[in-house]
Formats: structure tokens, sequence, C-alpha cells
């Protein structure tokens, strides 16, 4: 299989000061890929896109081409808002732009920080500028790594607290919420409970990071609906005790309504 890319992208986020300590950036990248692979995509994430280059088209547009604006207003010294929507293809296979984050920023001391509202939880390194293609040393990050968790961003909480040793500048940031996210396929995955830390030093150029992730996460998949879930129901008038055994091992919910594949992810980088 042979994979070409070529990425175009802004030198820099462009900003726009409209006054009253409000400020507009963008960023973007247009990019094309080949792909001589008949029986399969290359995607940059396989939960959140549905086609590529490859078995679709040779040559793929929309695989890193994105489009993204960034809204920022430092309300007082230590209150700001931030708003971020980013156009790029979903799961539904639209460049409807999506809003990726909306929180409030309060500092509560010099060195420590709180957001809340609709944030990106610190899974990766790179969590924060993963749609930024210009910061970043590759085409695209990584997507064997980058991809794992089906999480973009989170409805929650997130401190940041940065400290100085000497040579050493630490960050520490915790953070908690929920996350439902639409996947290919018709899809969608739920994640409750999202928790988390990682830890941060940097010295000059050389950055050390080490982060821990925990979630429960539900997969709804239609097709359970029409083909697990008439079986189980079959063997649960049969045999009532196989009925919950099978349960307990393979699903940890079964709603009533609805189709779901449960599993608690855990996560360590």
């Amino acid at each position: 299989m042979l994979v070409l890319a070529a990425v175009l992208t802004l030198p820099k986020a462009y900003a726009l000061d409209l006054g009253h300590d409000v400020t507009i950036k963008g960023f973007g990248t247009a990019g094309l890929v080949y792909s001589d692979n008949n029986q399969a995509d290359f995607v940059a994430n396989t939960y959140l896109n549905p086609r590529g280059a490859g078995r679709t088209e040779n040559i793929s547009g929309v695989v890193d081409s994105k489009l993204g604006m960034q809204m920022d207003w430092q309300a007082t010294s230590r209150l700001s808002f931030t708003g971020q929507a980013v156009s790029k293809q979903d799961p539904s296979n639209s460049w409807v732009p999506e809003l990726q984050w909306a929180f409030a920023k309060f500092k509560l001391l010099p060195n420590l920080a709180i957001r809340a509202g609709r944030i990106r939880p610190a899974i990766y390194m790179l969590s924060d500028t993963l749609d930024v293609n210009y910061v970043n040393p590759w085409v695209r990050p990584p997507t064997e790594f980058y991809s794992q968790a089906p999480v973009t961003y989170m409805e929650g909480v997130d401190f940041l607290y940065r400290l100085q040793t000497g040579p050493v500048n630490w960050l520490l940031q915790p953070f908690y919420g929920n996350s439902d996210i639409e996947s290919t396929y018709n899809k969608t995955f739920a994640s409750r409970n999202l928790a988390g830390a990682n830890i941060v030093a940097t010295i000059n150029d050389f950055t050390l990071r080490a982060g821990y992730t925990n979630a429960s996460i539900t997969a709804y998949v239609p097709e359970f609906e029409s083909g697990v879930r008439p079986s189980l129901l079959s063997l649960c008038a049969a045999d009532p005790v196989a009925c919950t055994q099978l349960a307990i091992s393979i699903y940890t919910t079964f709603p009533k309504n609805c189709c779901a594949v449960a599993f608690k992810a855990s996560n360590s980088t």
C-alpha cells in the first residue's frame, strides 16, 4: 500500500483585535492524500471519518483539510471566555462547523486556573492542538496513537496548575467530565465519569509528560437492535440464569429502549 500526502497550512494563526479585549483567530489546512489501496480507505480518525483516500477515491482532499476559528474575550484580569468552531469532515460526511471549545476560564491564583464548559480533555500530549496542523512536526499527528480514544471534547472542568522549580516548568492538569460523540456508521459513544490527570515537565526544548485517563464508555450500535438483541431476548426467555451470566460478562448496561455495548476504558500515556 502506498500512501502519499501533501498539506498546505497557514504559517501562523491569524488574529484580529476587535477591541474591548475581544480577539478572533483563524487557522486552516488544505491537504491532498493519495492511496493505491482499493480495499480500504486511509483516514485520519476511524471514529470520525467515513471516507478517505483509497477505496473511495485514490486522491482525497477530505482527510486533512479543515478550517477553524476561535474567539477569546478577556472579560476581567482573572476571567476569560473562549469559543472555537472547526469545519472538517464529520461522521455524516458533512462539513458543518462544530463547536469544539466553549468554556470560561478563571484565575483562582496567579499560577492556578480553572476552566469549565466544553473543553478537550488532556488525553494526549497534543490534545489542545490536534486540529492546528502548523504547530505539529508531521503532516498529521500519528493516527495509530492520536485516534485511540473516541473522545474529541467533553462537558466538564479542568484545573491548570503551573509551577517553576529551578530550570523546570511544571504543569499539573486534572480533569473531569462527560462526553457524547457521534461516530461513523451511526454509532454513538457516551463517555461517563471521564476523569484523569497529566503532569508535564519542560526544560528548554525538552518536554516529558505522564498522563492517566479513566472512563466508562458505552457504544450505541444500531446493528445490535436488529441482530444481537432478539437472540439475547430469546435466550433470556428460555434460560434466565444463562441470560444473566451473559449480560454480566458482555454488557454492563442493557437499556430497554436502545442498543448498547458498554465497556470501561483506561489510558496511560
